[in-house]
């Protein structure tokens, strides 16, 4: 039987790449007795036992229901999902079963369809002509599984009386079951009885859940969550480690209700990872709790104080969806709605490892603490955080959590590697189970990249392929060499005429066409199924790469680590290049350094291999010829097992600056007298910089806020101490007393700011000092000349550079890069509203992607910051002096971080018009005599002729249209509001 089992798995390995196993007819006898036995004794099992047992026997129903082995396919099709369900895999018994299997009802059940998909459909019962003899039992199966969703969407308390057909059919006679797929069948609906959403839900949530189309039963991880306490108040902090496509999602949904209808008035803080995300989670949570009347808002990710729009947004919202650092920023300036939140949502809480972003999100959840009411929850999810139990320990006082293992579909880990055997090379992939399948005899490319899309183009017959590629310029050569490779292939189909002509992928090109250039090679590569994805392609043109991946419209990805967070898009294979990335500087002279991809972020992007409901297994392929590990000290083990227990834990990045400072003092490269000055710590290394201003920062915020702690007792409080041990943390505590006393040395000074206003600007006391001391050094006529930045309600370009400049060149990031004032040129086109392709490159941006990249991950996420500090000790000066300012430079730092010349223009990007078009519109508009009056732009563009704004935005360049132009114009329309 070992021998039958190992030829199945190869046969399921096979079968993925389109070769079609063969079974001895001894074999097939032996498995199917197999699947006999175990499905005959499963349902009298314990909960929980034999699983391994009952998966190999659905893997042998399932290597069966696919090949020629058998004479009733549908019939080892049902026996594969009886299996998968009594193995707990529900989305490996939607995956194995056929849609196009009788009756109708029955594969609903299976494949979660119908009423089996959401509270808010409406239960059908059977219809059509009178069943066939042999099928009877099926259609009295079927019955019983109507009877199931009756119970799931509460239209009946009694789940037995209504699943009792199939029984009494059964005991009449037997025919297209046999009496062991009627006991498992029967036992599969009582189970799929207990996890009805409606037995683990609160009462008073069971109507929202129906109206927002909640799934009528929970899976596996979501049942641990509930039933291990998530929605219980009791406990203050919870947490959930459970892998990818395990609906965690839904999860966070059921949550926010929770919380939400049990504390009328309260709110939810949704925190995600990056800006990218905000939009994303916001859009997807609206489209659902919106209906039961709950407001959501994205809060967006400038670090700059709330304008009336966002404070209006704020008030208006329940759900708030944003990113740490802006979270981090209303908790400095002291938010009045926080005294609302009961609720505080951490997505991917892994990140409390990620650097200075992850001290800094460990600090603020430290200080939120004190801020928020007594009662707040700390909900933290995460699909690679083994000790998930010890950051909810951290967090609340009275914690819960749970680890989930199982995935929603099988994951198989595999090496590709290319051997020579005899005078050819073979391409073999040598799976972790022990399974090995030759997929090139011969004909193995002789290059890395080559043999790098050989390989992709022949495991791709499988379904969707992500190939994780090194950088942005890797990404792109791999994208351009599969679509050669894919263009000389008899077998590769481009997209249709009517693939091309949906919505995502017209969205897509004209994006591409409209934001880049006409000859972008992307928009070819997308004619044939291929797309890059990196953070060098414009926000808006990513968000349509993701839309076409998730529509299908794309079968090949190569793409950097920015998929990594969140999309759970539908891949059926990853194949990882390499494993080891370049150190992106290094010393002229020394050889080139390597670091190890972690393990945690390996599996945080591999782990969505494997589509629920669709793909019978999802693969991790690693590509040996690119691996490098042996460049970076790495051991391949971590990379090659799924388990969630497996990864290391999360450990923290305040505790592991702390303790790179302390090595460094140690080895004689630092001292605690280089640490003691306000200002000058820019000869510091970054990572030194960065963790030595957050802590200014959180010391500031937490002396501005009263909380009566003592520094060292701050120390404790952080997740660091928990993880240090006790001489470690005896440094910590030293290092935070001496940086509290830094900070009250720096605030004696008359002329420093005030700890409020530091707490609220959060800079390093390095850049708060080069701006102050710049303004009050000014004379009155060049203080009075910041008003002229704006004429009205648009940037005055004459005097935008005396602005710019000077914050540019003054401006550092914790870490203390600093920007530089020779990107002044560059953000007043930007400002302008000029296409990317139009924007002047410089020396090291010399390339239109490096410049999207630079403005998208560094001016646009800093220069706004640099400019409210700015505002804000203008203004204090000019009270000072009494010269006139109405914070004009405020309304600038809105309009430099939306790329936009004026608040027409600012007003239509937050209606997602592109930038470019919005800045044409706007000219347009206040050149018009409407402008003079009260007719706001969104009035002025209803009495608009189409035809006339369409000339406007294609303006003399004869730009293309945006696909999503006259909706939005449709939906400027719908919301009348009046002049």
């Amino acid at each position: 039987m070992h021998a039958d089992l190992a030829e199945v798995r190869r046969g399921l390995a096979t079968y993925r790449i389109a070769e079609y196993p063969l079974l001895e007819t001894e074999s097939t006898r032996r498995l199917e007795q197999l699947i006999e036995a175990v499905l005959a004794s499963a349902p009298g099992w314990d909960p929980g036992s034999g699983i391994e047992l009952i998966l190999r026997a659905a893997e042998v129903a399932e290597l069966l229901a696919l090949g020629d082995f058998t004479e009733d396919a549908s019939r080892i099709r049902l026996r594969a999902a009886l299996l998968y369900e009594l193995a707990e895999q529900p989305m490996m018994a939607a995956a194995v079963y056929s849609a196009k299997d009788e009756p109708q009802m029955l594969a609903e059940f299976f494949r979660r369809e119908g009423p089996f998909s959401s509270l808010a459909a409406d239960i059908q019962p059977q219809n059509g002509s009178e069943p066939a003899f042999p099928s009877l039992l099926r259609y009295a199966a079927s019955e019983d599984a109507l009877g199931l969703a009756r119970y799931q969407h509460s239209l009946t308390d009694d789940l037995e009386q209504h699943t009792e057909i199939l029984a009494l059919a059964a005991s009449l006679l037997q025919a297209g079951m046999s009496l062991t797929e009627v006991k498992a069948f029967a036992h599969v609906v009582a189970r799929r009885g207990e996890l009805a959403t409606r037995r683990h839900a609160p009462g008073p949530i069971g109507e929202p859940l129906r109206r927002i189309g909640f799934p009528p039963e929970l899976w596996g991880a979501q049942a641990a969550a509930v039933d291990g306490g998530i929605l219980d108040e009791h406990h203050d902090a919870w947490g959930l480690a459970a892998p990818t496509g395990t609906g965690k999602s839904f999860l966070s949904r059921l949550v926010i209700l929770n919380a939400l209808i049990a504390n009328g008035g309260a709110r939810v803080l949704y925190l995600v990872p990056t800006r990218a995300l905000v939009s994303q989670v916001a859009v997807d949570l609206r489209e659902s709790l919106e209906e039961v009347g709950i407001n959501v808002t994205s809060v967006t990710p400038q670090l700059a104080a709330l304008d009336a729009g966002e404070q209006e947004s704020i008030d208006a919202a329940q759900v708030l969806v944003l990113t740490p650092e802006k979270a981090d920023m209303l908790l400095r300036i002291g938010a009045s709605f926080l005294a609302e939140v009961s609720l505080v949502i951490v997505d991917e809480a892994h990140h409390l490892e990620d650097g200075t972003r992850g001290a800094l999100l460990e600090l603020y959840l430290a200080r939120l603490r004190h801020a928020l009411a007594e009662g707040a929850r700390y909900v933290l999810l995460s699909a690679v955080t083994p000790n998930i139990e010890e950051i909810t320990g951290w967090v609340g006082t009275s914690p819960g959590a749970a680890l989930v293992e199982d995935r929603s579909t099988r994951m198989k880990v595999g090496i590709y590697k290319v051997r020579k055997e005899g005078n050819r090379n073979r391409g073999v992939i040598e799976y972790m189970d022990g399974t090995k399948i030759r997929l090139f005899e011969r004909g193995v490319e002789s290059s890395g990249r080559r043999r790098l899309v050989q390989l992709a183009e022949r495991i791709a017959t499988a379904g969707p392929l992500l190939i994780i590629s090194e950088g942005k310029a890797t990404a792109e050569s791999v994208a351009a060499a599969l679509q050669e490779r894919l263009r000389d292939s008899e077998g590769h189909r481009p997209l249709s005429e009517e693939e091309l002509a949906r919505p995502v992928a017209r969205r897509l090109d004209s994006r591409l066409e409209r934001e880049m250039y006409a000859e972008v090679p992307l928009r070819g590569m997308i004619r044939d199924g291929i797309a890059y994805h990196h953070a060098g392609l414009p926000p808006r043109v990513r968000e349509a790469v993701e839309q076409a991946i998730k529509a299908g419209v794309i079968r090949y990805v190569v793409a950097t680590t920015t998929l990594a967070e969140g999309v759970n898009f539908p891949f059926s294979t990853v194949i990882v290049q390499t494993l080891a990335i370049r150190n992106p500087s290094f010393e002229h002279g020394v050889r080139m350094s390597f670091r190890a991809v972690t393990p945690r972020a390996f599996w945080n992007i591999a782990g969505r291999a494997g589509r629920p409901g669709y793909d019978h297994e999802g693969q991790v392929i690693l590509f040996e010829p690119g691996l490098r590990l042996e460049h970076a000290g790495g051991d391949l083990d971590p990379y090659t097992n799924p388990r969630i227990s497996d990864i290391p834990p999360v450990r923290s990045a305040l505790a592991a600056g702390i303790r790179e400072i302390r090595a460094e003092m140690e080895a004689g490269d630092l001292s605690l007298e280089m640490l003691a000055s306000a200002e000058g710590t820019e000869e510091l290394p970054r990572k030194t910089q960065g963790i030595v201003n957050l802590l200014r920062i959180g010391l500031a915020h937490a002396k501005a806020t009263e909380i009566n702690e003592e520094a060292a007792e701050y120390f404790d409080s952080t997740f660091a101490a928990l993880q240090m041990p006790e001489s470690d943390r005896d440094f910590g505590r030293r290092l935070m007393r001496q940086q509290q006393q830094v900070l009250e040395t720096y605030l004696q000074d008359p002329d420093s700011p005030s700890v409020k206003l530091v707490a609220e600007l959060g800079l390093s006391i390095s850049t708060l000092s080069k701006l102050r001391s710049y303004v009050r050094e000014l004379e009155d006529w060049k203080l009075e000349r910041f008003r002229d930045v704006l004429r009205g309600p648009q940037i005055n370009f004459d005097q935008l550079k005396y602005i710019l400049g000077p914050v540019l060149a003054r401006m550092s990031e914790l870490e203390g890069q600093r920007l530089g004032g020779f990107y002044s040129g560059l953000v007043e086109e930007w400002c302008r509203g000029k296409p990317f392709v139009e924007l002047r490159r410089t020396e090291r941006e010399d390339t239109l992607e490096k410049l999207i990249s630079l403005l998208y991950s560094r001016i646009q996420f800093i220069l706004p910051w640099g400019l409210y500090a700015m505002d804000r000790f203008v203004g204090e000066e000019a009270e000072r002096r009494g010269v006139d300012y109405e914070k004009e430079i405020n309304l600038l730092a809105y309009l430099v971080e939306a790329g936009v010349p004026d608040l027409a223009a600012l007003s239509l990007v937050r209606a997602d018009f592109e930038r470019t078009d919005a800045a044409r519109l706007s000219r347009a508009y206040l050149a018009s005599p409407e402008a003079s009056g009260t007719t706001k732009i969104e009035g002025w563009l209803r009495i608009q002729p189409p035809e006339r704004l369409i000339a406007i935005v294609r303006g003399a360049d004869h730009r293309p249209l945006d696909y999503d132009f006259r909706q939005l114009l449709e939906e400027i329309d719908k919301r009348r509001d009046g002049p």
